[in-house]
Formats: structure tokens, sequence, C-alpha cells
């Protein structure tokens, strides 16, 4: 039994005649009443009571079309689907994206991927890197935009690298540490920290400096914006702990220190154990291969 007897019996239902159904599927009504027959037959039930005037359903009928006519309209919903996402046509990417952590290159990507697909909808959310980490480890979103201290990698989610930026102490133009050779762990005890808040990355490298070099961290003031935490060091709040790119563009020092901070590793997050659908899978593998990185 396939979907063209399927298409055969639902056709003689809807018109109520064998001829009229096979003049409408373009095939004989000889072929129309032998798919018919083939039906009846692997079921072992009648599905019509024809007369010579007319056609009509029996019960067992009526449920079998009900139940083909289904499968018929999810058959040629799930072929739109895929046709639909094989070409690109349309769809939307759940995107997840960190403060301060997307480079110009990744805007570039996705620049490039919305000219060459632009009926495919980019949506995005922005907030912190573990919030984004369990939304995609839940599925709430496809894609992520993530990063980590260097050797620890989220562990909920599959990832990819894309590349590693040097972390560093940075401090205001005129701070004292500005012009010192190198900044000891006693000097970090004696100086406030300003950082990100909880579940930010550079918040966990800033954290895990101030372990490696045996100290508590004082924390002075936290915040979720790049801006204000550059703001608040320049006003000699304190010191902060950010990327070497991020402090040059902010008008602060990167200061040489004894313990040396961990770098950040930018990647991609998406949910284990899922594989993603065709429109998302091209946007990753065309981001991984505009790192350098192999897509499979």
């Amino acid at each position: 039994m396939g979907v063209r007897d399927l298409t055969a019996v639902v056709a003689v239902a809807e018109h109520a005649s064998f001829a009229r159904a096979a003049e409408a599927l373009w095939i004989s009504r000889a072929s129309m009443s032998e798919q018919v027959k083939r039906v009846e037959q692997a079921l072992g039930v009648r599905l019509f009571e024809r007369t010579t005037r007319s056609v009509a359903l029996t019960p067992a009928g009526r449920i079998f079309v009900d139940h083909a006519t289904r499968v018929l309209a999810d058959l040629d919903g799930m072929t739109d689907a895929v046709r639909a996402a094989g070409e690109l046509t349309r769809g939307t990417i759940r995107l997840g994206l960190p403060a301060g952590v997307a480079s110009q290159r990744f805007w570039h990507v996705l620049s490039s991927f919305h000219r060459d697909h632009p009926a495919v909808e980019l949506e995005f959310t922005e907030t912190a890197v573990d919030d984004l980490v369990g939304a995609t480890s839940k599925r709430e979103l496809d894609l992520s935009l993530v990063a980590w201290p260097a050797g620890s990698p989220p562990a909920r989610v599959s990832t990819a690298e894309l590349d590693v930026e040097q972390t560093c102490i940075a401090v205001a133009t005129d701070h004292p540490w500005a012009s010192a050779n190198a900044v000891s762990a006693e000097d970090l005890a004696g100086v406030p920290l300003v950082t990100f808040t909880a579940g930010f990355v550079l918040r966990a490298i800033a954290e895990e400096l101030c372990r490696r070099a045996g100290i508590e961290p004082s924390i002075a003031l936290q915040s979720a914006t790049d801006g204000t935490v550059a703001g608040l060091v320049r006003a000699h709040v304190g010191y902060t702990v950010t990327t070497r790119a991020h402090a040059l563009d902010a008008g602060l020092v990167a200061v040489a220190c004894e313990v040396e901070p961990l770098e950040r590793v930018n990647g991609l997050a998406w949910a284990r154990r899922r594989t993603l659908d065709p429109v998302a899978t091209r946007l990753r593998d065309r981001l991984l291969s505009s790192f350098d990185h192999d897509p499979r």
C-alpha cells in the first residue's frame, strides 16, 4: 500500500465517483479501480459500497479516509519543510550572543550569510554566557556564541572553538601600575577589583587569577556592561581583568603580572544529542570555516 493508493481512495471519497476521481488524478478508471481494490484486499475490508448510480464510504472506509487524509497532509508538510530547509528559502535561527565577545569577523560572517539567504531570519538573544549555555542546552536557542576560560569549556553543550584572546590586568593610564614592570600578588591584594557580574567569563577569569595568586578578591563594583567597567577603572576605582584588545579600545593600560590570567576562548555552542536543522547547520559551518576550522 503506497502513497498513490492512499491518494486514490481519498479522491474517490471526495468525488463520490471512480470516474471523476480518475479524471482528477489523470489516470484511467480501470487503474483507479485496481488501486482501490488493492487497498481493500490488503485491509481485508470493503471501503466503498458501490451501486450503478453511487459510491459511498462504508464505516471502515470513513475511518480509513480520515487517517489517510492526515497521513497525506503530513507527507506534504514534511516535503515542503525539507525542501525549504535544503534550499534555505526560509526559516529562523535563534542565536545567542554574550556582551563583548562578538568580533568584527563574526559580524562579517553573519552579514555574508544574510546576503546569501535573505529569507532566513536571525533572532538574537543577548545575555551572559552562563544564561546562553543554559538556554542552548535546553534547545531554547539553536546556536550561541559563547566564551570560556582556557581549559574549561562548558559541560552542558557541544562546543567548537573559533579563536583565543589574551587577557590582562588593566588600569587607567595614570595609575601607578601603568609604569610598573610587573604587578605582584601582594599588589593585587591591596587594590579593589572592578569586574563583571557573575555569569560573565571575564569574571570567572578574574576570580581564577586571584585564586592562583592566593588572594581573596576585594570586588569594589561589578557591572554587566563593558563601558561601565572601563569607566570605573579610568576613574581609579580599581583594576580589572579584560582582553588586551578591549583594554586598548577602552583607553586602558595592560599591565604585566607575576600570575598570568587565563586566555579567553571564544566559540560556538549547540545542544548535545541534537541534530541541528539544515539552516542552523549551514550557519555553524560557515562560521567555523571562516575562522579556519573544519566544520566536520
